[in-house]
Formats: structure tokens, sequence, C-alpha cells
């Protein structure tokens, strides 16, 4: 006897190779294809994968990139607890940092291993084009990253470049509807 479900997920899975490889298909009665864009993704994982380095020679460095991220990397096995990487850490990019909080912009801070308390939401580290030893490192907590990701810039950003907001995580959050990793809706 053979199980429905892994019939159904089989032939499913066909359904989505044959989409991928055609760039067509037919999805609830409705005809799909894949969409190309000549629009170049920008990535700045180069410049953190050279601010790891920097970070590995010295034991910390930081990052920022644009005007809604700020990186900062400590190699742990580089410094010691007098080391004089958090005074570093409170000096640099004082602009922006003030910047942000005259605007009262809402700023997330976080350390990457907070992401292992909901890695079922992300992508794991094994697909970032860093070598093994620093995706182990990242992993292992040998390499501490820590985020401040102002949401509020990327709102201003979206914006900008013509779409209405709607609806964000903060008005749920305001408004009890949801929990913090609410979508932002966007029309």
């Amino acid at each position: 006897m053979k199980n429905p479900r892994i019939a159904r997920q089989k032939r499913n899975m066909s359904e989505l190779v044959e989409f991928f490889n055609t760039g067509l298909a037919n999805f609830d009665g409705k005809k799909t294809r894949i969409r190309y864009s000549n629009s170049k993704q920008k990535t700045y994982l180069k410049l953190l994968n050279n601010s790891i380095k920097m970070a590995r020679y010295k034991g910390y460095e930081s990052l920022c990139i644009g005007n809604h991220l700020i990186l900062e990397i400590v190699d742990c096995a580089k410094i010691d607890l007098s080391s004089e990487f958090s005074d570093f850490f409170q000096t640099r990019h004082q602009s922006i940092k003030k910047e942000w909080k005259q605007k009262k912009d809402i700023v997330s801070i976080r350390f990457h291993t907070d992401k292992m308390n909901y890695s079922k939401n992300c992508a794991p580290f094994s697909i970032y084009p860093f070598d093994l030893e620093t995706r182990v490192d990242i992993m292992t907590g040998r390499l501490m990253i820590k985020t401040r990701f102002n949401y509020s810039e990327i709102l201003r950003i979206i914006e900008k470049a013509g779409w209405k907001i709607v609806n964000t995580i903060f008005d749920n959050l305001e408004n009890r509807n949801s929990g913090p990793d609410s979508p932002v809706t966007i029309c």
C-alpha cells in the first residue's frame, strides 16, 4: 500500500522541478511564469568578509552599511576582557548613532547568535560565501557579530522608492495584534 502523503509530495516536487526547468506552471488555476530581473543584486558580503578578516587580525572591527546598519565584529580568541574594543565600538559611527537618536528611530540591537533561538526562520550560516573556518567560528560564537539595524531608515528608503507603507511590525506591537516577527505590509 502506497502512502498518499509521499505520493502527493512526489507529485508536488515533480511540478516544482518542471516549473524551474520550463519557467511555466499552472498554480491554483492561474498560469504562472518566472520573470527575470535585469537589476543586479547588491550585497555587502565582500565588505563583511573584509571586516571579519580585520577582526581576526586586530580582535575587533566595525562596519557601517548605508545609514541603516552597523555591524560590530569581535574575534573572542584575540581579545581579553580588558581590551579596548568596547571603547572602540562606543566611539565608532557616533554621528550616525546620534542622528538615529535625534530622529527617535527604531533600532534593533542583536547578536547573530540570537537567530539560533528561532533558526527555523533563518537561512543557515552554511549558505554564506565564507570559508569553512569562518562559518564554524560564527556558529560557535568565536566570532561575535552584533548588529544595529535601523528599521525606521529602511522604511524611509522603501517610501522614497515610491512604495506606500500600510502597516509595520511596530503598528502590530502597539496594537498587540501579533509578535515582533510580523511582516511589514507594503503596497
